[in-house]
């Protein structure tokens, strides 16, 4: 804990409540987006058990770990849940299939797909040329098993083939 009395607060979905050092943040960025979990900053009202990292990552992954409910100051929320209802998973999941949807719809279309157009049409979605180049595989290679081909008509520029 640090000298003014405060540490990190992870929540988990479940409600179990963990509390570890402030130097853990960085660590704990990752773990909260794919677990949906919240990290708070806090000043504990009671002597609690700060965890180091190796313990909290034991802790964590002990569904029997239970502390009583910490009474607390809560300083600053840094990473809050996302509340959609869905988890990490199905959020890409869904994000997929409208990528890829909408990337059908173009070619079967005759229009040509541009990686440009997708990555400024899903820039939301905070992708990569790689992810955006995957999805667009993924629907040649879905074509393809219906027999239509996809061919590459410039610089990340494709269109169904004419026959």
């Amino acid at each position: 804990m640090s000298k003014e009395g405060r540490c990190l607060l992870v929540k988990t979905v479940d409600n179990r409540h963990f509390f570890t050092g402030l130097e853990n943040f960085p660590q704990l960025i990752e773990f909260s987006k794919a677990q949906n979990a919240e990290v708070s900053v806090v000043k504990p009202q009671e002597k609690v058990q700060v965890l180091a990292l190796p313990d909290l990552a034991k802790s964590l992954c002990d569904p029997n770990y239970k502390m009583a409910d910490p009474k607390y100051q809560l300083i600053e929320r840094c990473i809050g849940v996302i509340t959609t209802g869905k988890t990490p998973r199905q959020r890409l999941l869904a994000q997929a299939h409208e990528i890829r949807t909408y990337i059908e719809a173009i070619i079967m279309s005759g229009e040509t797909v541009s990686l440009q157009n997708l990555g400024d049409k899903f820039a939301d979605y905070n992708l990569c040329e790689a992810a955006i180049r995957k999805h667009l595989t993924f629907v040649r290679l879905k074509l393809a098993k219906l027999g239509l081909v996809v061919d590459k008509v410039g610089i990340g520029n494709y269109k169904l083939r004419e026959e």
